[in-house]
C-alpha cells in the first residue's frame, strides 16, 4: 500500500494454496518495491506478529487467529501512519482474541490504529480516545477517560441497601457530589444478592483516595460489607445511556 492509511476488513481474504510469502511479497511488488524490498518489508511485519517461522506455508495450514494476525501483518506493510481494523477480535476464542489484543497494544507504538467493534469492554481496554455512533450519526466522542467518568465516578456492590439516613451521613462526606442507590439487587437468583450504589465525587477535589477512605469506614461502622469497589462506568452502560439501547457500532 503506497498511502498512509490502511484497513483491515472483518473477514480478509488470502489465497489459501499460495504460499504466505509469496502473497505479500505480491502485494508489495503491486505497490512499486522491488523483490529484496518486498521481501524485506514482508518479514519484518510477519515478524511483528510472530508469524515469521509460518513464512513459506500455505494459508490454508494457519488457524482462524493465526489468520487473523496475518492480516494485521498485511495491513502493516508500507508503514502506514493510520490502520483502521474492523472487528479484529470476532469469531476468535478467548484465548486468540487475548493473543490479538496484545499484538494491537503493541503495534500501537508503531501507528495510529483506529478499531470497529461492537465488543465494548474490548474498547475500553485497546482505546484510550472513542466515537459512538447512532444508526450513522456521531453522538458522543472523547477520550474514554472523560466518557466513562473513570476520575470522578465510582461503584459499590454491597451486601444489603442503605436507609436514607445512611444516605444521608454518607452524602454529607466531604468530596461527595452525589450517591444513587439503586432498588433493584445486582445479583439475582443469587443465596446473597448485591446492591449497587453509584458515587459521584466533586470535581475540585483532587485526593480522591481521601473521599473513598472515609466512605468504605462507614460503611464497615453501618455494619455494610462493600463487596466489589469499580472506578468509572463501563462504556457499554454510557453507550445504551446516549443511544437508547440501540445496537450500532461504536
Amino acid at each position: 500500500m503506497r498511502g498512509r492509511l490502511s484497513i483491515l476488513p472483518q473477514d480478509a481474504q488470502f489465497q489459501r494454496n499460495v504460499p504466505i510469502l509469496e502473497q505479500l511479497v505480491f502485494f508489495r511488488l503491486l505497490a512499486g518495491r522491488t523483490k529484496p524490498q518486498a521481501r524485506e518489508e514482508v518479514i519484518h511485519s510477519l515478524d511483528m506478529v510472530g508469524l515469521k517461522s509460518f513464512a513459506k506455508r500455505r494459508v490454508s495450514s494457519l488457524s482462524h487467529g493465526m489468520v487473523k494476525r496475518l492480516g494485521i501483518a498485511q495491513a502493516f506493510l508500507g508503514h502506514p501512519e493510520v490502520i483502521l481494523l474492523d472487528e479484529p477480535t470476532s469469531g476468535l476464542d478467548p484465548a486468540s482474541a487475548r493473543q490479538i489484543r496484545d499484538l494491537i497494544k503493541q503495534l500501537q507504538q508503531r501507528a495510529t490504529i483506529v478499531v470497529s467493534s461492537h465488543n465494548l469492554a474490548e474498547i475500553q481496554e485497546l482505546c484510550d480516545h472513542v466515537a459512538i455512533l447512532d444508526h450513522g450519526n456521531l453522538v458522543l466522542a472523547g477520550s474514554v477517560d472523560e466518557i466513562t467518568r473513570a476520575d470522578r465516578e465510582y461503584n459499590l456492590s454491597l451486601s444489603r441497601p442503605l436507609q436514607n439516613s445512611e444516605l444521608q451521613q454518607l452524602t454529607s462526606i466531604k468530596g461527595v457530589r452525589s450517591i444513587k442507590m439503586f432498588s433493584h439487587p445486582a445479583s439475582h437468583g443469587k443465596e446473597s444478592a448485591d446492591y449497587l450504589v453509584t458515587l459521584n465525587l466533586s470535581d475540585d477535589h483532587l485526593d480522591q483516595d481521601a473521599v473513598i477512605a472515609p466512605i468504605l469506614r462507614s460503611l464497615l461502622d453501618m455494619s455494610i460489607t462493600p463487596r466489589k469497589l469499580t472506578e468509572g462506568r463501563s462504556l457499554e452502560t454510557q453507550f445504551l445511556e446516549v443511544t437508547g439501547g440501540q445496537a450500532d457500532n461504536p
